[in-house]
């Protein structure tokens, strides 16, 4: 068929070809609300999707155009109250402001899939291989797949006896990338700011008689409370930079299976116990199965401190590139249902293409690419032109009515109201079948 590869057409295309290919895998099409209650979002985000939640008020509730769908189809299977292993997979547009960003592009369309109920590492393979071969299935070739770990991430920071608090601002701070030294200190700045704003330290304003208080201001208590105080900040901030240098070292690994497990082994040597060294066995198992399911290997690089969503991933996280374009991601959410008020925590792995990106990447092949043809009439002849028309829609090639000729390569020309020409070939009416198994074929340029 003729080519003509506009973007609406390749956006069509690559959705097709997930959609049929998660339907091989098992993964059922579902649809969720465009606009739904903000909380559903709030309860899994970080401080990036609540910068960049679309939010307004109906009825006195707060509303959210969806960022995403795992959240909505973790509310779904809460509501269900079923234990039941469940593939579902989605389509649509999403919505997200990037606040970074100078372009007003806040609408994208992304296509996912989400896998609740089994906690094997099967299910973790079987997710990140579903990712990957779909880039294949599109004909892509240049695609590279980054696999960490949030789960023993967040279990090695756990050695450090940070406050739940400063845990947090620090996952959040190194979020998303390597940092170098400069950016070190400039998170150590951060923190200084953040810690002298919060009330992390306990001080509470003194509220006794000013009649107890020496001439100098304060009790001989009021000392000792702050001298406790003070040992206990100086204390916290050595965990601090501690576990900053830590997370400096483990997430400058980055690099094949048998080097990164080297590297990490050898980053973790003082902080391995025995449930850390089960999570980097069956992280290797879910890889090795990888492999069992057509991904290879020359394609996977090892990152352990891949930060999607600090606030959630709870296991695997991975994230795909085409080249060095972002183009999907995903990983294990186990404790999200429970986040969401099912009361319990259910084994749940997923992923979203960021099908926009792919889009920019896609060329349709000839056999189904299909182009618009041009069935260009005079005024006087139009009634004579139906029938042709039908006739042409009718085989399954896609043709529009012109009164005028354009410039296009795909035109049709009714001469008399029996005979239609097509570069230098003319065809009768009764000799339609064989102008569609011309055109069917393409007409020569």
């Amino acid at each position: 068929m003729p080519r003509d590869n506009n973007r609406i057409e390749r956006s069509q295309y690559v959705t097709r070809q997930l959609q049929s290919h998660l339907q091989q895998y098992g993964y059922e099409l579902q649809e969720l609300a465009l606009i739904q209650p903000s909380e559903l979002f709030l309860t899994k985000a970080g401080d990036q999707i609540v910068q960049s939640l679309f939010k307004f008020e109906r009825h006195n509730r707060e509303l959210a155009l969806r960022p995403e769908f795992t959240a909505g189809a973790a509310y779904h299977y809460s509501l269900t109250h079923s234990n039941q292993v469940v593939r579902w997979q989605f389509n649509g547009y999403i919505f997200q402001e990037n606040p970074a960003s100078n372009v007003a592009d806040y609408q994208q369309w992304s296509i996912g899939a989400e896998l609740i109920g089994m906690s094997h590492v099967v299910a973790d393979a079987e997710i990140i291989a579903i990712a990957a071969l779909g880039l294949e299935d599109l004909g892509l070739e240049k695609w590279k797949l980054v696999v960490g770990h949030t789960g023993l991430t967040r279990s090695l920071l756990r050695q450090f006896n940070l406050d739940v608090r400063v845990e947090r601002f620090l996952m959040q701070q190194m979020a998303g990338e390597h940092h170098s030294i400069i950016e070190k200190e400039k998170i150590l700045q951060h923190y200084n700011t953040w810690i002298a704003n919060s009330n992390l330290s306990g001080d509470q304003p003194w509220a006794g008689n000013s009649s107890d208080k020496p001439m100098g201001g304060r009790t001989q208590e009021d000392i000792a409370r702050r001298l406790q105080q003070k040992r206990r900040r100086t204390h916290e901030w050595d965990r601090f930079v501690a576990a900053l240098d830590f997370l400096n070292d483990w997430m400058a690994i980055r690099a094949d299976e048998r080097i990164a497990f080297d590297q990490m082994r050898t980053c973790i040597a003082q902080h391995l116990d025995g449930y850390q060294s089960e999570i980097l066995m069956h992280w290797k198992k879910s890889l090795s199965l990888l492999d069992q399911l057509g991904v290879e290997s020359h394609h996977i690089t090892i990152q352990p401190a891949i930060a999607r969503a600090w606030e959630y991933y709870t296991g695997v996280v991975f994230e795909l590139y085409i080249e060095d374009l972002h183009v999907g991601g995903g990983g294990r959410y186990d404790e999200l249902i429970r986040m969401l008020g099912s009361g319990r925590d259910v084994p749940a792995v997923g992923f979203t293409y960021y099908a926009d990106h792919i889009t920019d990447h896609v060329k349709i092949p000839d056999e189904n690419f299909q182009s618009v043809y041009n069935f260009v009439t005079p005024d006087h002849l139009v009634e004579q032109a139906l029938p042709w028309v039908k006739h042409i829609r009718l085989s399954g090639i896609r043709v529009q009515m012109l009164l005028e000729a354009v410039d296009s390569p795909y035109s049709l020309f009714l001469e008399d109201r029996n005979e239609v020409r097509v570069k230098d070939s003319v065809y009768r009416f009764d000799q339609i079948e064989l102008l569609i198994s011309d055109l069917k074929q393409g007409i020569p340029q």
